[in-house]
């Protein structure tokens, strides 16, 4: 007379094991799915990225006797409101002479934050007259926490994380775009 509670417990115990496979098919399609939504943005924001316009920048030592060659990098001009709220999120890759400069309508202070960027960042605060102001690594990738210019910017370039230790970029250096961007005048 023991066999009701040995069903009981019997049913309970395929009830749980019913509840835990069902949660886990839900939790294993949820990952799957967000999966595919970061990777159909990381294909899109490749795309995006593939239409901007790119420019070659050099950052040189200016002096009134000499001016030297610091860097040179070939960079993605992201120049309209669009492209700046995308910038480098979901970017995957970026070869250490590329990045991404920013050029804004007027000089303002500038905030950035890494957001869906999954590359750690140099990101270097450049004044209307091409100045470079302030100099800010990121490797805090996907952090909402804001980096602001200590004053007024008109540009930000973004490089990989490092690269301007490594390279030997300084504040006070300046940035020289060879080819005119849409942009008229500034750097």
């Amino acid at each position: 007379m023991h066999t009701k509670p040995i069903f009981f417990l019997s049913f309970y115990l395929l009830l749980c094991l019913a509840i835990y496979l069902f949660s886990t098919v839900i939790f294993t399609k949820t990952r799957v799915s967000q999966a595919r939504v970061l990777h159909a943005q990381a294909q899109e924001a490749e795309s995006t990225l593939a239409r901007l316009p790119i420019r070659q920048i050099e950052i040189r030592t200016d002096s009134a006797h000499n001016s030297k060659l610091i860097a040179r990098f070939k960079v993605e001009i992201a120049d309209t409101p669009q492209a700046q709220r995308r910038g480098l999120m979901f970017r995957t890759k970026m070869a250490a002479n590329e990045g991404m400069l920013f050029i804004f309508p007027y000089p303002r202070v500038a905030s950035f934050w890494m957001r869906n960027t999954i590359l750690p960042l140099d990101m270097i605060f450049i004044k209307a007259d091409g100045m470079i102001e302030t100099i800010v690594t990121r490797r805090d990738t996907g952090s909402d926490k804001s980096t602001r210019s200590q004053s007024e910017v008109a540009y930000v370039l973004e490089l990989n994380a490092g690269t301007a230790a490594a390279q030997g970029i300084k504040v006070g250096q300046k940035v020289h775009i060879k080819a005119s961007p849409q942009r008229e005048g500034g750097l």
